[in-house]
């Protein structure tokens, strides 16, 4: 029989649950034993075993050695600067992937000492909204004719991807699972990085990105949920919530050019609203939205088409699933793009970085990266 460990404080494995806002029977259960028996070790009344303590590493995902700790570690919580009121209610998941993006944050710095942000000079960006659109187009380089020619939202999405990194804003993606949430921001003036629920639909990813997008113009770190705005959250942050709706819908389909496609059509159905979304890569509801801010849909005709389109949206989600891209090689650059895995091979090859940094970037085992290098430099650029 194992004996206790009676330097494993008690604090610190409280510290750990709460940093992922679970409750302590969540805890338990993932842990395995009773909750009054883990109840028992936050209050220092017990201590668990080697084989349990490495249960609760896993299941808080903090390493082993953390809990013999005197005092819980003083860290930046992980979600930035993510206003309280949202934080408390998010699930473990989503909190874990905001520690992914802090790790990307400094995978980045290393790769990119010398970098200068996008967002350092947020008060030269235009204030009104379709002024944005238009600046943002401008900087990217994409204008929506080129978006409308490529009639992929997979190759919309990576292209929008890509002209974001070079401009210094890194997209990211992960399957999010079991959970409502089409992604995360975390705020940087130099690194800041949006990471995309990759079980969404390629339509749903880029109003997520632009979404989130828009948290980051306003210098806040964010969470776009797949149903829409939290219904908890404060006035000020309701509409911070409706203001990036706006923008991302602004963003993805110009009102001016919308306009020249539907020409003088008094009316609007259900095939025109998909052939429109077909042709600039997004989701209907995008489009629908649109309509509407420019008085071609009415409120009645908004409201039951809304309630079609957000019917089937949400029906069987998550539209992708974590194997639906191929192979591993191929998941790892559906995941971390194109140019940030080019980058960081090309600073293993000069010696920048060595094969344990290069593997710590990528997500991988040391043994993988030639096979990983491979893979990336043969796929064919956009």
């Amino acid at each position: 029989m194992q004996e206790p460990l009676s330097g494993v404080n008690g604090d610190v494995i409280r510290w750990a649950r709460e940093l992922h806002n679970q409750s302590p029977a969540e805890a338990a259960r993932v842990i395995a034993v009773p909750l009054a028996r883990y109840l028992n070790w936050e209050s220092g009344k017990e201590h668990p075993t080697y084989a349990e303590l490495k249960r609760i590493s896993e299941a808080l995902g903090k390493p082993s050695a953390v809990f013999f700790f005197p005092e819980p570690p003083q860290i930046p919580k992980p979600t930035g600067d993510l206003p309280e009121s949202i934080e408390k209610g998010l699930s473990k998941n989503t909190i874990l992937h905001f520690e992914q993006a802090r790790a990307y944050q400094l995978h980045l710095q290393t790769l990119n000492p010398q970098q200068t942000g996008f967002f350092s000079h947020r008060d030269r960006f235009p204030d009104g909204i379709p002024d944005l659109c238009r600046f943002l187009r401008d900087q990217l380089d994409f204008p929506v004719s080129a978006q409308k020619s490529l009639q992929d939202a997979g190759s919309v999405f990576e292209m929008f991807r890509e002209k974001l990194y070079d401009s210094g804003v890194y997209v990211f993606k992960d399957t999010f699972q079991g959970d409502s949430t089409s992604g995360i921001c975390l705020n940087d003036d130099v690194f800041p990085v949006i990471m995309i629920n990759d079980a969404l639909s390629f339509e749903r990813q880029s109003y997520a990105l632009f979404h989130a997008l828009y948290h980051l113009i306003r210098n806040t770190s964010g969470v776009v949920a797949l149903d829409g705005p939290y219904n908890t959250l404060e006035d000020r942050y309701e509409q911070e919530e409706s203001l990036c709706c706006v923008f991302a819908h602004a963003f993805l389909v110009p009102a001016e050019d919308l306009m020249a496609e539907i020409g003088r059509s008094n009316s609007v159905c259900g095939e025109s609203i998909a052939a429109l979304s077909t042709l600039y890569s997004v989701c209907q509801q995008t489009i629908l939205y649109q309509l509407h801010a420019i008085d071609r849909m009415s409120d009645n005709e908004y409201a039951r088409y809304k309630a079609v389109f957000h019917a089937d949206s949400t029906q069987g989600w998550p539209k992708r699933t974590a194997d639906s891209g191929g192979s591993w090689c191929s998941a790892k650059l559906r995941y971390l793009g194109r140019k940030y895995m080019k980058e960081v091979f090309e600073q293993y090859t000069i010696h920048q970085i060595d094969c344990i940094e290069a593997s710590q970037m990528l997500d991988c085992k040391v043994d993988q990266l030639d096979a990983l290098e491979h893979h990336v430099f043969q796929m064919q650029a956009f």
